[in-house]
């Protein structure tokens, strides 16, 4: 099973779940007021009719990175996977965890795991342990949320990929008005959905479909399942959930390229700028076939104006390129042949420089060029 193939993950969860039930009868008696009353694993057969072609294998979604179960409840998806040998973070808050963590917590002792288990308020601004996770489970947690688009636009910077889950309506609660083709979200009341004051935003599908893309991923599959026709937000027997694979814009390169110095924070969930000078180190494909190397940029009008031109050169692994003047603004490409001492390593650094730094207004920085990260990677071999 080393690729992870989901059908053969639904006949291990399975086998998983039996496991998991014999160790919570023997710590039962730790866990008050009891275990997680919904049933976890139920989400993997439900992921077996979602994922299509080779979304089907999750080892190639994963890759070498570590997994992130985020809203974990008692960890039942957590144990699950890092029986399968890989890496995996749960993270779920106290104060709305059914109880207060301490599931999650007598599970890791029982099973002498190595999870590292966080406590963290989705609804502060939070930050992750690592630089960047391959998947992220976020299974019944988006409607849970005060500031969902906060969460997915944080998430869609340290995670390749999102398995996710959450309700959705087609119809206003007392039925009489059709919210399903608009792209928005119905904030229940305080008690109005399961008697429970956690639940806050129900979209509509068009409007999950619109989040998602605006926090910065794409939607790879997606299905519904529950009611179909006059789902609401409301009434136990008009529930339907949305599930879907989400594959981040944001860190979909971070696999082969990584930033090295001369970055400053990303603005607006997808813009990086630049110092004067900015490094990327980069993997090299397999293979002989790599001549030539291509950065996309922006130069905003106002520095055009300002500087006339701008002037960016580079070295590949030490190697000097050539420079090349740049006096329109707009999105430009530096592209240079790599010699092939360069190409000698298995990773290629490559620093850049402009000539002309640039500061405008208050911001004191010392700014070079503009970079979009909200599609593909900046840089690409060729």
């Amino acid at each position: 099973m080393s690729a992870f193939d989901i059908d053969d993950l639904v006949r291990s969860s399975e086998k998983f779940a039996r496991r998991l039930a014999d160790v919570k009868k023997r710590c039962g008696d730790a866990v008050t007021p009891g275990w997680y009353p919904y049933p976890t694993f139920a989400n993997v057969p439900v992921l077996a009719r979602l994922l299509t072609g080779e979304n089907r294998k999750l080892a190639r979604l994963i890759g070498d990175l570590p997994i992130l179960d985020m809203g974990a409840g008692d960890g039942d998806l957590t144990f699950f996977f890092e029986s399968l040998g890989l890496t995996v973070d749960a993270i779920d808050h106290p104060a709305i965890n059914y109880n207060r963590m301490k599931g999650i917590h007598a599970l890791k002792e029982a099973l002498d795991s190595g999870v590292d288990i966080q406590t963290m308020d989705l609804d502060t601004q939070f930050a992750l342990r690592r630089p960047v996770y391959g998947l992220v489970f976020l299974f019944g947690v988006l409607y849970h949320l005060k500031s969902p688009f906060y969460v997915l636009e944080a998430l869609a910077r340290q995670a390749s990929y999102c398995l996710m889950s959450t309700r959705i309506a087609r119809m206003a609660p007392d039925g009489g008005v059709r919210l399903e083709p608009l792209p928005v979200a119905y904030l229940v009341a305080e008690r109005e959905t399961n008697d429970d004051p956690t639940n806050y935003w129900i979209f509509t599908e068009a409007g999950l479909r619109r989040l998602i893309e605006r926090a910065g991923w794409e939607i790879c599959d997606f299905m519904t399942i529950g009611e179909k026709s006059l789902s609401d937000p409301v009434h136990k027997d008009r529930d339907e959930r949305a599930f879907c694979l989400l594959r981040s814009r944001v860190t979909d390169f971070t696999r082969q390229v990584e930033l090295g110095g001369g970055w400053y924070d990303l603005e607006n969930g997808m813009w990086r700028w630049t110092q004067k000078s900015f490094t990327l180190v980069v993997s090299r494909p397999p293979g002989d076939g790599v001549a030539e190397m291509s950065f996309r940029f922006y130069l905003p009008e106002v520095i055009v104006q300002s500087l006339g031109k701008v002037t960016l050169g580079a070295n590949v692994n030490g190697i000097v390129l050539e420079k090349h003047v740049y006096t329109a603004p707009g999105e430009q490409v530096y592209a240079e042949k790599i010699p092939p001492d360069a190409l000698r390593e298995d990773r290629l650094r490559i620093e850049f420089a402009v000539d002309e730094a640039f500061s405008f207004g208050a911001d004191e920085r010392e700014l070079g060029v503009l970079v979009n990260f909200l599609g593909r990677s900046p840089i690409s071999l060729l």
